[in-house]
This record gives C-alpha cells, sequence and structure tokens, in this order.
C-alpha cells in the first residue's frame, strides 16, 4: 500500500472584483460546503469537481493534479461562489487560482478552522493525487465559534443542536450537523461571521431534545463551549431575559 501524502497551499477567496455575474467554469459537483470565508456574515459556496465521464473541458491554468493518465478526461477544477449578502451569489473562482487553478477528479471537501484562528480552512480529497489542505488568508470580519456538548453523554457535541446568535442587529443560526458534503465529515462546531460587530448580544441553544437554553453575550473573537443544563432553561412560549 503505498503512503497517503498531504499538500498545504494558502488561498485568499477574495480577491477580484466581485461584479461577475456569469459562471466561469461547471464541473460535475461532488464535495459541496457553506462557509463564511471572510466573516462576513454571509455564507459563501464551494464547489470541488471530479468528472464521472470523460469529457472535453478548458485547460486549467496551473494544469492537472492526476498521476495516472487512466484519468485524463475526468479531471475538472473547483469553484468558489461568493456570498453578496443580498441572496445572491457571485463566481470568484477566475480570481482564485491557488484553490480553482487546478484541475483534479476531486470528491471530498471538508472544511474547519484547523488553526483556530477564527477563518475556516479547507481539505480536498482527490483520486491519484495527494489531498489538499487550503489555509484560509483572507481578510476577515469578527468571529465567534461555538462548541455545544452534552456533559450527561461523556461530553460528546451535541449534533443536531440549533445554536442562535445576536449580534450587530442580525440574528443568525447554525445548526450543528457535521456530515455535509460528499463523503465528509466537517468541524462540529458553529462557526459565525460577524462581519463589524465586536461581539455576540446573547446566544440560544436548542438541543437535540428539543429543551431549549439562553446563554450570556460573549466578546468575538473567540472560541467557547456551552455545555447543556448550564445555561437559562426557555419555556417554550416564554421571552427570558438574560443568561446566566
Amino acid at each position: 500500500m503505498s503512503e497517503a501524502k498531504t499538500v498545504t497551499a494558502t488561498f485568499n477567496p477574495f480577491t477580484i472584483n466581485t461584479n461577475q455575474l456569469t459562471i466561469t467554469t461547471t464541473g460535475t459537483g461532488f464535495g459541496t460546503v457553506f462557509s463564511d470565508l471572510n466573516n462576513d456574515g454571509a455564507p459563501d459556496l464551494l464547489v470541488v469537481n471530479g468528472g464521472i465521464k470523460r469529457l472535453t473541458i478548458d485547460p486549467a491554468p496551473q494544469g492537472k493534479a492526476n498521476s495516472d493518465p487512466f484519468w485524463n478526461g475526468y479531471e475538472q477544477r473547483s469553484q468558489i461562489f461568493a456570498n453578496d449578502g443580498n441572496g445572491a451569489f457571485v463566481d470568484v473562482s477566475a480570481g482564485n487560482l491557488a484553490f480553482t487553478g487546478t484541475a483534479a477528479v476531486a470528491r471530498g471537501l471538508a472544511m474547519g478552522d484547523l488553526n483556530n484562528d477564527g477563518g475556516p480552512d479547507l481539505l480536498v480529497t482527490r483520486i491519484a493525487a495527494p489531498a489538499r489542505v487550503y489555509r484560509n488568508i483572507a481578510p476577515r470580519g469578527h468571529w465567534l465559534t461555538v462548541r455545544v456538548v452534552e456533559p450527561t453523554l461523556g461530553g460528546r457535541d451535541a449534533y443536531g443542536a440549533e445554536v442562535t446568535i445576536n449580534a450587530g442587529g442580525r440574528r443568525r443560526t447554525v445548526w450543528v450537523n457535521p456530515s455535509q458534503s460528499y463523503l465528509c465529515s466537517n468541524d462540529p462546531r458553529a462557526h459565525f461571521g460577524l462581519g463589524s460587530a465586536t461581539r455576540a448580544e446573547d446566544i440560544r441553544v436548542v438541543w437535540p431534545d428539543g429543551g431549549q437554553e439562553q446563554f450570556a453575550g460573549v466578546a468575538a473573537d473567540q472560541i467557547i463551549t456551552l455545555r447543556k443544563g448550564s445555561g437559562q432553561r426557555i419555556v417554550s412560549g416564554a421571552t427570558p431575559s438574560g443568561g446566566r
């Protein structure tokens, strides 16, 4: 069995004018994640591609990744679609060749803040090529990462919980489900891009069993852990005031 190899790269997903409205490349679409890459509060869309039949494709600026000629014609480029904050996505692939410039037979796309600096990083798995890790170096706003755990279950991550924060006059909700994307498991923590907001006024959690709790507000730019049973219980239909 050959030794698995991992290649590390950096990328800045916001380096061009986002007035483009056309898709610059097309692909089959395998690994797909929504992730707020620049923490502006609007989750962006990333897609990695790899064909299931041989096609004639446009040559990639940085060539192809696969080492086995059997896969020639299956390789496709990845894509980044920036969220403009108004419900529309703009294809910014052409200006982000660190992530999109090499054609590959890509399958899995996993997301997680690998170095805990508040910027979601990416891992791409590829056929006939090493996996590749992309470190997020995009200029970005404030952020908050929330881990929710179940103490009675050995401190396990509370998969299925819904975490809602109020920050900067906006309300945001993240569903704790690491299983998005093809054959991948992502960072189970709820990541929030806060833009210019420097704190979250309050945090509410709907736990997997339906119970609800409110937690006190916290400053931005940190990772926190919330444990079930340590917040103020919310009775259905009631409006809580403050947390503890």
